[in-house]
């Protein structure tokens, strides 16, 4: 009995595949068609976070494209955290805002931005936040947490995920504070 039951698995395994591959194929081409980039990525976060032209925010901005499964990663959150912290450090009056945060957009928009308000304070965080599509991070390929660094002319200048090294995270501060002392 045991062999006849060997004998239809192996001949049903091809099937199977067959309809896995597909699939893959199917929703590959559906993720191509569907998550296709209307605009370069620098731009759309231009757009979303505010900044153009040259003037009083003349300076780099730190956006952080998060996404909350990555902070299971210890060192990916203590690096967002301490990062946070040194541009808080040297924030002033003309860089009042160096830094802004993403989150892909949950299906109950409210209940999320009441627990990412919570996850903000509790972490003592200043920075603006705002919620975008989550089909964006696919169009974008933001697979996991990273932090860009965008100018006023929508020019992505530098983009690294989290965790960040020592290197990464003195490049970015020194990108958006250029006068600050070492």
């Amino acid at each position: 009995m045991t062999g006849g039951i060997q004998k239809n698995m192996i001949g049903i395994l091809p099937v199977i595949l067959l309809i896995v591959t597909v699939g893959l194929e199917h929703s590959i081409g559906q993720d191509k068609r569907t998550y296709a980039s209307p605009e370069p990525f620098g731009k759309y976060l231009q757009s979303v976070i505010g900044i153009s032209g040259r003037g009083a925010n003349s300076h780099a901005v730190a956006v952080f494209l998060l996404r909350f499964e990555d902070f299971g990663c210890l060192a990916c959150f203590e690096s967002l955290l301490e990062l946070c912290e040194s541009i808080e450090s040297h924030m002033t009056t003309r860089n009042p805002m160096p830094a802004f945060l993403m989150f892909p957009a949950a299906d109950d928009e409210s209940e999320q931005w009441r627990l990412l308000d919570a996850w903000r304070k509790a972490n003592n965080i200043r920075f603006k936040m705002t919620l975008v599509p989550s089909w964006r991070y696919d169009a974008y390929s933001i697979r996991y947490s990273t932090v860009a660094l965008l100018d006023s002319g929508g020019t992505v200048n530098f983009a690294r995920q989290l965790p960040l090294s020592s290197a990464d995270r003195n490049r970015i501060l020194a990108q958006l504070f250029p006068r600050r002392r070492k």
